[in-house]
């Protein structure tokens, strides 16, 4: 029997899997809608991921998507300096943050003589400085604690130094990080972690430091992760509450952070003071708008996966493929999600001896000869010289390797450029 349908209608197959899942969300969404009339923010979690931002960004000031590495270029004769640059700019690195050393006398002028070559160096290979202050002479410090990251015994000797610091290094250095990891007890030596008292610290040397080169980045110290919440060890959140309360907001420009991968890849979404993982730097971003300072920019200032490490090691053991695959994740979710991330520096350019805990994220050995973190940072620079949605400075160091960067409308299809970096 012959079976008889209306014009314009077709017999068909029952709806596919793929069609099924079509009506299922289509369904999905539309009773979502309905249901975030009534109950926006259910709506808002699931379509609008935390720290994630859609569209073109708002202002964030400094915060540009750049790579750079922790790389004590003082242990390094004038050749092996140079090796770092020929291996580092292509790369696509160009920020290298460097400690530096305090050791002269409360009146005693500034010896710059190992430091001048160095920094004039990076400029002119287009790598900016981020200088590190923390390292204080024994002059300055209590005579109970021990070298290393032990704060003076009163805040207002940093004053000096720092001015003389700045001063001689205006236009030279483009940034300075006052302290580093104040909120453990390894970066606070024979004292408890101390807001408060690193707040003042804080103060002073921003005072100077704007005083001696308007023009310098202050960078706040980064605060190492942790779940702990005292006395010895407090987690970052809780340190920058109390920082806040100090009145810590007015002297730093940026937020310097450590988002350490320890066991888990990039794509782990947890956001929770209580553990510790890449995404812990929503955390930190949520709390700068809380704290209406959303207009900063977050820096990384080491991060990274690593490498084999002991059974009890604090920030977990990958294989080197994996290291290098979670790497690259880590860059594009960075890329991707958060334009309000400034500079990522790698944790370690090398290895700074046989005892450096931070050993297994180098991007290189000891004699320089590169690994596969290496290798694969390597592809990636020689990728699409196209830049994603965001906002660029003007004096993208970046474009000097480039003459062709352009903007490309979305769609177009246009001939490659000469390989560059991709940032």
């Amino acid at each position: 029997m012959a079976l008889t349908l209306p014009p314009g209608r077709l017999v068909d197959r029952p709806p596919s899997r793929w069609k099924r899942w079509s009506l299922a969300l289509a369904s999905g969404l539309l009773l979502g809608a309905l249901a975030g009339s009534i109950a926006g923010p259910v709506l808002d979690a699931v379509t609008a991921p935390r720290g994630v931002v859609y569209g073109v960004p708002s202002p964030v000031e400094p915060a540009e998507h750049v790579l750079g590495a922790n790389a004590d270029l003082l242990q390094l004769d004038a050749a092996g300096r140079q090796l770092f640059y020929a291996q580092a700019v292509p790369l696509g690195i160009r920020w290298v943050r460097l400690s530096i050393p305090w050791r002269e006398g409360p009146s005693v002028p500034l010896d710059w003589s190992r430091l001048d070559p160095i920094v004039d160096e990076a400029n002119a290979h287009h790598v900016r400085v981020l200088a590190v202050l923390k390292e204080i002479p024994a002059w300055a410090r209590d005579p109970r604690q021990v070298p290393g990251g032990a704060p003076p015994s009163d805040w207002r000797v940093v004053g000096p130094f720092v001015f003389q610091l700045a001063s001689h290094f205006s236009g030279r250095i483009a940034a300075y990080q006052v302290w580093d990891e104040p909120n453990i007890s390894a970066g606070w030596l024979g004292q408890y972690p101390d807001a408060a008292a690193y707040t003042r610290l804080l103060r002073e040397a921003s005072i100077q430091i704007r005083h001696a080169d308007s023009h310098a980045i202050i960078l706040s110290a980064a605060l190492a992760p942790t779940t702990e919440s005292g006395p010895l060890n407090t987690n970052e959140l809780e340190f920058l509450r109390q920082m806040y309360r100090a009145g810590a907001r007015e002297f730093f420009d940026a937020l310097g952070a450590e988002p350490f991968g320890f066991w888990t890849g990039p794509d782990d979404r947890h956001s929770d003071v209580t553990t510790l993982n890449f995404s812990r730097l929503i955390l930190l971003r949520e709390l700068l708008q809380a704290n209406a300072d959303g207009g900063k920019g977050i820096w990384v200032t080491a991060f990274g996966w690593n490498v084999g490490g002991l059974p009890d090691s604090p920030y977990g053991g990958d294989t080197a493929e994996r290291q290098a695959a979670r790497t690259l994740d880590a860059l594009r979710r960075a890329r991707d999600e958060w334009p309000w991330l400034g500079p990522l520096m790698f944790a370690r350019w090398r290895p700074e001896g046989p005892a450096d805990p931070r050993a297994g994220f180098a991007l290189v050995q000891v004699d320089g000869s590169p690994g596969p973190l290496f290798d694969a940072l390597r592809a990636r620079a020689a990728g699409s010289p196209f830049a994603t949605v965001g906002r660029y400075p003007p004096d993208d160091m970046a474009a000097q390797y480039s003459p062709a960067w352009r903007v490309a409308p979305a769609g177009a299809d246009l001939p490659q450029a000469d390989a560059a970096p991709v940032l």
